[in-house]
């Protein structure tokens, strides 16, 4: 009995280490295997490409998390979309329903209304009742978190520049816009007697108060300057360098619409400087300050990181000539109408964080622009003829990459709006362009027959007296 034991256990022990043996093998197999694997040139780039697209993906798509409760993501996406069009009316009657939102909100949706609730009521800050004002007021504005006091005069125009005044000593830049428009919700059309023309208009769903609400901060913004200087040294730029002092307004002008300015009005800046780029002008301060000079910065940012940016469209090609306005063109001219939240809000807090960290040394260096890239723009032309090689350089090099990556339009949607502009056909009708000095002329006409008819109307100066006496101070 105990040599059959033994000989069963010594059968059992032999067939354990036989399965160990096995095991080890397979192991010593499955690791040969694995690590040749991680060591094969191809593998580990496709496992890099993988994690890059994954990354790219993840970059460009806003969060995909969402509140289990239907009814709530609802509510999300019914204040998302009247924070994204401005309907500041029905953004405040469902932020009321926050409170018994939040708890079930998702992470992301939380970051989201939170950051809503904050811009909002930068876009229309306590102040704004006084912009629709009937008669010529002074009310304390405030601009890149700096107080001042703005001078308003209302205007039967869109947006007036005023002459610059000296006021105990201080630099005083009066503004004005037309007050009817002013968040005014009628759609904006084409179809205008202030000859403004935005291309497929419609379809960006704009209002009368989308145009207002962007002239009225780029009015505002013309007192950047005289709020970054001392006295001394501003009127030495307004008096010295006249044309650089006019650019560098122009230039912050743009970039305080752009930055405090609701989602709409962002758009609505962008396809707004359009023609500019089109009908280029070098010695206009708008071309140049405007449309140029924030459209580099603008280009220049999203082309160093195009898979933040899914609404930006990119031509199939390199523009041959005027690489960079033809480049920032193309990108104002096809931007998405449905761009994303997490869009509107990078490209806000880029620009916030651009003038933050160099807007005043773009002041101090007399217009030299350090752009996001590395690359330097000088905001008078004339300077900028070596700077501009560079840059065109870089852009061409960009696109390059974004064509063979396959992130760029065909090749034919530039070639058709190279096209438009090589024929000179604009998008402005020819017949609105041709009929605008008969219509300044008859409403200069107009003007001196109503200043003769009134010249010595007392009955008129008495009214005016009494109007005053109706008509109380409206309240601050």
């Amino acid at each position: 009995m105990d040599m059959k034991r033994y000989n069963f256990c010594r059968k059992g022990v032999e067939r354990m280490v036989r399965r160990q043996i096995v095991v080890l093998m397979l192991c010593c197999v499955c690791g040969w295997c694995g690590t040749s694997r991680a060591e094969d040139p191809s593998d580990a780039k496709a496992e890099t490409k993988d994690k890059t697209r994954d990354k790219t993906k993840a970059a460009a798509a806003p969060a995909a998390d969402r509140s289990k409760d239907p009814a709530v993501n609802a509510w999300y996406d019914r204040l998302l979309e009247s924070y994204m069009k401005a309907d500041w009316t029905e953004f405040v009657d469902l932020y009321k329903q926050f409170s018994k939102m939040r708890l079930k909100l998702s992470p992301n949706q939380l970051k989201d209304v939170i950051y809503m609730r904050k811009t909002a009521a930068e876009f229309r800050p306590g102040w704004w009742k006084h912009t629709n004002s009937m008669k010529n007021k002074s009310f304390k504005a405030q601009i890149w978190k700096r107080w001042f006091t703005a001078n308003y005069v209302p205007s039967e125009t869109l947006g007036s520049h005023q002459p610059v005044e000296i006021r105990n000593k201080r630099l005083v830049t009066t503004v004005s816009w037309r007050p009817t428009y002013v968040d005014n919700p009628k759609p904006f059309s084409n179809d205008n007697s202030f000859y403004v023309f935005i291309p497929e208009a419609k379809d960006y769903d704009f209002k009368l108060g989308t145009m207002a609400e962007v002239i009225i901060w780029h009015e505002l913004g013309h007192n950047y300057i005289s709020l970054n200087l001392p006295l001394k040294h501003v009127i030495r730029l307004y008096n010295e360098y006249g044309l650089l002092y006019s650019h560098l307004q122009e230039f912050y002008a743009d970039l305080t619409a752009m930055y405090h300015s609701s989602p709409p009005g962002r758009l609505f800046t962008m396809r707004f400087r359009l023609m500019n780029m089109v009908d280029y002008d070098e010695n206009n301060v708008h071309t140049r300050g405007c449309a140029h000079a924030v459209g580099a910065l603008l280009l220049s940012k999203i082309l160093d990181e195009p898979e933040k940016w899914p609404s930006f469209h990119f031509p199939g090609k390199a523009p041959k000539n005027d690489v960079e306005p033809m480049t920032i063109f193309y990108l104002y001219r096809h931007v998405d109408p449905s761009w994303t939240l997490a869009e509107d809000r990078q490209l806000r807090e880029f620009i916030n964080k651009w003038v933050r960290t160099n807007g005043e040394s773009a002041l101090r260096r007399k217009g030299r622009i350090l752009l996001p890239n590395g690359q330097t723009m000088m905001i008078m032309a004339g300077e900028d003829r070596t700077y501009q090689r560079k840059r065109d350089q870089w852009i061409k090099k960009k696109l390059e990459a974004i064509i063979d990556a396959g992130r760029a339009d065909k090749p034919d949607v530039i070639e058709k709006d190279m096209r438009d502009i090589e024929n000179r056909v604009r998008f402005v009708p020819v017949k609105k362009l041709g009929s605008r000095d008969e219509s300044e002329s008859r409403r200069g006409k107009s003007k001196r027959r109503a200043k003769k008819k009134t010249k010595n109307d007392s009955n008129k100066k008495k009214q005016d007296d009494d109007l005053d006496d109706v008509l109380d101070d409206e309240d601050e």
